[in-house]
């Protein structure tokens, strides 16, 4: 399902495999497969919600949205955002959104946790080592550069597809969403929800940059810096070295066979 979304909707394969390995959502696939399988049926109604205004006549985009949804809950934040993004802001609205989303978030997340504290979901997770209540800078970083250089490359990519200001708008979302990730819970089963709207946004940022100029590398490496930045942070920083082994069942068996 990767793979097809990746054929579907990319204009660079290479770039595309770089940051889906250094983005979370590699190491994620390693001990959230529930969720994971939650992103992977969500592709098909992600690829027709970007590029058709009347999707939900598509019966095909309700079977692949309840069997996402059916995996794992958190695939809500990808439809709700998608559906935000559907809107045409102006670019400098845009602007406007993201800066107010983000220098008003101390005062939102006072309101928001406090509703969010009532939920069965903050009740499941609260007080366990997988309960998080602190901003993530990495995540916020990352979001931010890249919604810059959308911005950056903002007439170029609506030049080949007027569509894709939709893409740009997943940007600023997911800015502000991680401005606010305080009250995510845990932010780091959110983040990678958003990395294939970025593997699609940055071959496309990459694709309208001359390949014969130091602008493309540069252009380039401006891409994976952030995504390398968040690999090295999860993986030896975070000790993700020690929990991701890739192991067999055979490893396992007295698990398997019960004894």
């Amino acid at each position: 399902m990767f793979t097809k979304f990746v054929a579907d909707n990319s204009k660079n394969v290479g770039l595309s495999a770089i940051i889906f390995v250094l983005s979370d959502l590699y190491l994620f696939t390693f001990s959230t497969l529930r969720q994971t399988l939650g992103i992977a049926f969500a592709f098909y109604p992600i690829t027709l919600m970007l590029k058709q205004n009347n999707f939900y006549k598509n019966f095909k985009w309700w079977i692949f949205s309840i069997l996402a949804l059916s995996m794992h809950n958190t695939i809500l934040y990808i439809f709700l955002i998608l559906i935000l993004s559907k809107i045409e802001f102006k670019k400098k609205s845009l602007i406007i959104i993201v800066s107010l989303g983000c220098v008003l978030s101390p005062f939102v997340q006072i309101i928001l946790s406090k509703l969010v504290s009532y939920t069965s979901y903050f009740e499941k997770y609260f007080e366990t080592n997988m309960f998080e209540s602190s901003f993530t800078l990495t995540y916020f970083l990352i979001a931010f550069m890249l919604f810059i250089i959308s911005l950056l490359n903002y007439e170029k990519i609506l030049g080949e597809n007027s569509e894709d200001y939709r893409l740009i708008n997943i940007c600023a979302f997911t800015t502000i969403l991680m401005a606010n990730s305080k009250i995510l819970i845990m932010p780091y089963r959110v983040f990678p929800l958003f990395v294939p709207f970025y593997i699609i946004l940055c071959s496309k940022i990459v694709d309208k940059v001359d390949s014969t100029k130091f602008k493309y590398f540069a252009t380039y490496f401006y891409l994976i810096i952030p995504f390398l930045f968040l690999f090295i942070n999860q993986y030896y920083i975070g000790n993700g070295a020690e929990n991701f082994i890739y192991k067999t069942i055979f490893d396992y068996e007295s698990q398997v066979w019960m004894k």
